[in-house]
């Protein structure tokens, strides 16, 4: 399923636009609107600046004009609405689940428990995803109360290489077709100067990854694609875990193998499941569950190391 040595292509700039936030109150039901275009996949946590508190977590499903959604598959956790046209989504008050799935017809609905703890408090925060369509994706991650990144991830065949000076019009090409906010953002990208154009490459190097007294940790042994958030992360980890060995009155052999031991198989998961989300965006599937892999990611990490 996973290649050692996976390729996607990444274009990035800034743009100086304040990000949105939305809420939805539950004292009675709303109805917010998908604009078209907006197929995104919604993911909350705790920790990491998260909020705290109860979490759900809810896929939203572009589906193709003349394309019919696939129901088959999944957590029940997905509706499905065009992307060209209006679905209004109702939110009423219950257990969460989804009421109705298809969105396709204009409406669908799900219910969420009431968020009172006890403190008169009667608001959700909603977090986004990235906004998708066939292809490849774009989203985008405020910096500033003024400002924020704006991204595209695009399958590129044969990794081809942009003339420096077109790298603007490129990115605008790109975000083409996407409804929300990105066609305001897509607007403001006139700078080359200001766009980055990476290839995003994964590589996990099998065990061992040591040679004698030389041992490979962080990218050179699993470098990883961004979409779980944790490619620094784990090597600040390999850090973490190699100095406690050193640290301890151990042999060099046993020093090389507590480290495989306690790194090798957290770094495959983290690797891998960066990865299958990629090809997941790239290549949608019915069964493709990025909530409930970044949840898995989430269980991993609060693990000891």
């Amino acid at each position: 399923m996973f290649s050692p040595h996976t390729r996607f292509s990444a274009i990035a700039t800034l743009a100086a636009l304040a990000a949105a936030t939305l809420s939805a109150c539950d004292t009675a039901p709303t109805s917010p609107t998908l604009r078209p275009g907006n197929a995104v996949a919604s993911v909350s946590t705790t920790g990491n600046g998260g909020p705290s508190g109860a979490h759900y977590n809810l896929n939203v499903i572009g589906v193709p004009k003349n394309k019919s959604a696939n129901f088959s598959g999944g957590n029940g956790g997905r509706i499905f609405v065009d992307l060209s046209g209006t679905t209004r989504i109702n939110l009423t008050e219950g257990d969460f689940s989804v009421l109705d799935a298809n969105g396709t017809d204009g409406t669908a609905a799900f219910q969420l428990p009431n968020p009172d703890n006890g403190d008169g408090q009667l608001a959700y925060s909603v977090w986004v995803r990235a906004l998708g369509k066939p292809g490849g994706k774009a989203g985008y991650t405020p910096l500033t109360e003024d400002s924020l990144y704006i991204l595209s991830v695009f399958e590129e065949p044969g990794n081809p290489f942009f003339d420096p000076d077109t790298l603007a019009a490129e990115f605008r090409r790109r975000l083409e077709g996407y409804g929300g906010l990105v066609p305001e953002l897509s607007a403001q990208i006139t700078d080359n100067t200001q766009v980055v154009y990476r290839p995003l490459e994964a590589l996990l190097m099998p065990a061992p990854w040591y040679r004698g007294r030389v041992l490979l940790i962080g990218d050179a042994a699993h470098a990883t694609t961004p979409h779980m958030g944790q490619g620094a992360a784990q090597a600040v980890e390999d850090a973490v875990v190699l100095g406690e060995l050193c640290g301890a009155e151990l042999s060099l052999a046993e020093v090389l193998e507590g480290f495989m031991q306690r790194r090798y198989e957290r770094c495959k998961f983290i690797n891998q499941g960066s990865v299958q989300i990629g090809e997941w965006e790239q290549r949608p599937t019915p069964d493709a569950n990025f909530a409930g892999l970044m949840k898995q990611m989430i269980d991993v990490v609060a693990q000891p190391i």
